[in-house]
């Protein structure tokens, strides 16, 4: 059984809300019983301290900004991470601004539902959530990946940060940096102070350069290459290619 809690300062979103997660687990037979549903983040803080260690799964789904209360959806999220590391958290809001953030004081989300684009889209994102939550569940083992927010004026992605190989500075403007990761490569606003902060288990090669070392395969002292399990390459320079092997050493002592 996942209970589900969710909180939604807007009246009518919430009742809408509460609409599909109980359409779903009538019409589908979703094993997940909607426990409680509210305008006032108090109410879930007031749940976590009642039950710091549920019996099931819980999956929130929360918005971020509330404004009549003086708690944040991100104080929300991370009083319910503090309390249950396994919790599944979902935000629903227009503030994607946000994500970077959210990653930072590492929340975890599950997802981040963007309201602008829709009911429709809320609808699908949210089902699709509720069967992820119940999947991770059923296979904890599943639940252990960590992710890369980059959040931008038209969307939220979400990267699996074990298919990183490395971040870049951008070419083509400052405070631009480039994700190279497995068939992916995606420019986005922010630098890689911020990022390295986010990631501190990332190794930073140079100042322009920041490199997940469990996705490198082979570091050729010859070439100054770097050979990553993808076949992706970089090449650094004599100095950095041999702080960089001597690093590698390190870890593995």
């Amino acid at each position: 059984m996942l209970e589900i809690v969710m909180c939604e300062d807007n009246t009518e979103l919430l009742n809408i809300y509460k609409l599909i997660v109980n359409n779903e687990i009538i019409a589908n037979q979703f094993p997940g019983d909607l426990i409680l549903a509210t305008s006032n983040p108090t109410d879930v803080l007031e749940l976590i301290e009642q039950t710091p260690d549920p019996e099931n799964s819980r999956l929130y789904i929360l918005d971020i900004e509330f404004s009549d209360s003086l708690v944040k959806g991100l104080d929300l999220g991370m009083a319910i991470r503090k309390a249950d590391t396994t919790a599944k958290i979902v935000f629903i809001t227009t503030h994607d601004e946000l994500a970077p953030t959210i990653f930072r004081y590492k929340v975890e989300p599950l997802d981040m539902i963007e309201k602008d684009r829709g009911i429709k889209h809320i609808e699908q994102e949210l089902i699709k959530d509720m069967n992820l939550a119940r999947e991770r569940q059923i296979h904890p083992s599943d639940d252990q990946t960590d992710y890369f927010i980059i959040s931008d004026r038209a969307r939220v992605r979400r990267v699996p940060v074990f298919e990183i190989d490395y971040f870049t500075t951008g070419d083509s403007a400052i405070h631009k940096v480039v994700l190279h990761a497995t068939n992916t490569v995606i420019e986005f606003r922010d630098t890689l102070k911020r990022i390295s902060m986010a990631l501190p288990q990332f190794y930073r090669l140079d100042k322009q350069t920041l490199l997940n070392t469990k996705r490198i395969a082979s570091v050729d002292m010859a070439t100054d290459r770097i050979v990553f399990v993808d076949g992706s390459e970089l090449i650094g320079s004599k100095q950095t290619i041999k702080l960089l092997h001597q690093a590698l050493q390190d870890m593995k002592h």
